[in-house]
C-alpha cells in the first residue's frame, strides 16, 4: 500500500483529535496566515477565491482530510471547474504538504484512485517522454478513468512540459459528496501554483466531469 495512504489511515483514526486543532500546527504556530497567503496565490489565477466557512465543508474533511496532520482550511472558487482548494502539512516541521483540488460533480461518482507515472525512454535512467495513468482503488471503474485520461494527448503534454509530475498527482473520488479531488505535493507554502499548472489541473478538472460514469 502505498505510504500516503498508510499514513492516512494512521491520522483517519485520529481525526477528530486534529478537527479541533485545526487552526494550529504541532508546534502551536497559527496556521491561518498559509491560508491567507494561499487565498491571496489563488486571487491572481481565478476571478475569485475567498476564505470558507469551515462549517460548510465539514462534511467532507472526513472523505478528504487524511492525508496529513494539520489541515489549513478550505478556500471557495468561483468561475471554474474547480471549486475547493485546501493544503493539509505535514506536523513535523511543516516539511512537506499536500494543495489539493476539489471538483463537485453532480453524478454519483464511483469510489476510485488513480496515480500519475511517468515514462521513460530507458527504464529508470532515460529521459521522459510521456505518462500515464495507474489505479490505485477502484478496479475496472479506476482503469476506464485511467485510460480516458490517457487518451487525452494534450493534458498528457501539458503534465510533461509544466513539470507537473513532481507534483506526484492522485485523483481519486468522495462519493459521499460527489466531488472530485486532485492531490498534489505542495512542497513550499510560500511558492504560489503556477498559472500553467492551474489551467492545467482546469483541464484535468473538465476532463472528469465529461466522463461517462456508466
Amino acid at each position: 500500500m502505498d505510504a500516503r495512504w498508510k499514513k492516512g489511515e494512521a491520522i483517519a483514526e485520529n481525526w477528530d483529535y486534529w478537527h479541533h486543532r485545526w487552526e494550529t500546527n504541532l508546534e502551536g504556530r497559527p496556521l491561518d496566515p498559509l491560508r491567507d497567503t494561499l487565498c491571496g496565490h489563488l486571487q491572481h489565477l481565478v476571478k475569485f477565491a475567498r476564505v470558507s466557512e469551515r462549517e460548510t465543508m465539514t462534511g467532507c474533511l472526513e472523505c478528504f482530510g487524511v492525508s496529513a496532520v494539520a489541515d489549513i482550511g478550505f478556500i471557495e472558487i468561483r468561475g471554474s471547474p474547480i471549486r475547493w482548494a485546501d493544503a493539509v502539512l505535514d506536523g513535523n516541521e511543516l516539511l512537506w504538504g499536500e494543495l489539493d483540488y476539489g471538483i463537485p460533480d453532480v453524478r454519483q461518482l464511483p469510489t476510485v484512485g488513480i496515480r500519475l507515472k511517468e515514462v521513460r525512454s530507458f527504464p529508470m535512467i532515460g529521459r521522459i517522454v510521456d505518462v500515464r495513468w495507474n489505479a490505485l482503488s477502484g478496479g475496472e471503474n479506476a482503469l476506464r478513468i485511467a485510460a480516458s485520461l490517457d487518451s487525452n494527448q494534450e493534458i498528457r503534454q501539458a503534465i510533461i512540459a509544466t513539470g507537473s509530475l513532481s507534483d506526484d498527482p492522485i485523483i481519486r473520488s468522495c462519493t459521499e459528496h460527489n466531488t472530485w479531488w486532485i492531490e498534489t505535493l505542495w512542497v513550499d507554502p510560500d511558492l504560489p501554483p503556477s498559472k500553467e499548472k492551474w489551467v492545467l489541473y482546469e483541464a484535468i478538472a473538465r476532463h472528469l466531469l465529461t466522463l461517462p460514469l456508466g
